[in-house]
């Protein structure tokens, strides 16, 4: 069966590593024999972080999945703290990996950036639904930056969606890691019907055991590794959120204009508009009084002429 060796998560890199010994100290009063039928001499491939593939496809569907969560887990708070120590370099506090440290060096880059005009955004999305894969994003308005301060904001964002997608994986681990408890329960009355030969039944067994004891112990890594990376999170975005800090400052520096009484204008006087024909009004007098009314004129004298002297 074909193994491979990387850097996973075993039992020897657990608590459970004291559990092989006890596996071994059982079999002190027993025959060899007897031994062998129950426990295969050494650790198991499960146990050492090997690929195992017994040849029963349902076990092998099994094993496989197994096989990738130890290689996810076996690094898991590696790969996390290597977020938060890049982080700290580009910010200038090397060594500051703790991730209030990490918040307090975000906040001095985000109010300096802040006090020059730039403000600064990181926003989360996927927080909350367990089956989701979160992400972060950062963004900056306000006067423009260098380019030194264009990438202490790159960095700021790439380490949080870094830790978002690390958030992400756990919870995808843990979930796969529920299965796997499920699916070993389900395959152990198997075992007798799907191989042949005691050895090879007791060497899928203890690779199953080594398994199904594996697997709460992934979940509690998968659980602070998890904490960690929500807790860095937070502090970012505790830190990198200034755009209500940069609009007060604005609002601060603009003083509103104070008009004194002297120096508001007169109102002008309205004038009438021209007449047509282009000249201008003239200045208006007082009206004269009426003349008297002359005395009624005399009648006419009656008409004269040749007087008639014939008299009847």
């Amino acid at each position: 069966m074909p193994m491979t060796s990387v850097k996973r998560f075993s039992l020897r890199s657990t608590k459970l590593a004291a559990s092989v010994t006890l596996a071994g100290a059982l079999c002190l009063g027993a025959t060899v024999s007897s031994c062998q039928r129950f426990f295969s001499p050494g650790p198991s491939n499960v146990a050492q972080g090997l690929h195992y593939n017994p040849g029963s496809p349902e076990f092998d569907r099994f094993f496989d999945s197994m096989y990738r969560a130890q290689l996810k887990m076996g690094t898991a708070p590696q790969d996390e703290q290597a977020i938060r120590k890049q982080l700290a370099r580009s910010l200038g506090g090397e060594g500051k990996v703790d991730p209030t440290e990490l918040g307090q060096l975000t906040a001095e880059h985000a109010d300096r950036l802040a006090k020059a005009g730039t403000a600064l955004s990181l926003t989360l999305s996927g927080m909350d639904a367990p089956d989701a894969m979160p992400s972060a994003k950062i963004e900056s308005s306000g006067l423009p930056t260098g380019n030194s301060d264009k990438n202490i904001i790159t960095a700021i964002g790439t380490a949080a969606q870094a830790e978002a997608k690390m958030l992400g994986e756990m919870r995808q681990v843990k979930v796969a890691s529920e299965r796997l408890r499920e699916d070993a329960a389900a395959l152990e009355p198997g075992i007798d019907k799907a191989f042949r030969g005691m050895t090879m039944r007791a060497e899928v067994t203890k690779n199953l055991k080594d398994a199904q004891a594996l697997i709460p112990l992934m979940i509690q890594r998968a659980d602070e590794v998890e904490a960690l990376a929500k807790l860095t999170l937070d502090q970012l975005v505790r830190s990198a959120n200034t755009s209500d800090q940069v609009a007060a400052q604005r609002e601060s520096t603009e003083t509103p204009k104070i008009v004194l009484e002297e120096d508001k204008p007169e109102k002008p006087v309205r004038k009438s508009a021209p007449r047509s024909g282009g000249s201008a009004p003239a200045t208006a007098h007082p009206a004269p009084k009426p003349a008297a009314s002359p005395p009624p004129k005399a009648p006419p004298p009656p008409p004269t002429g040749p007087q008639d002297d014939f008299q009847p």
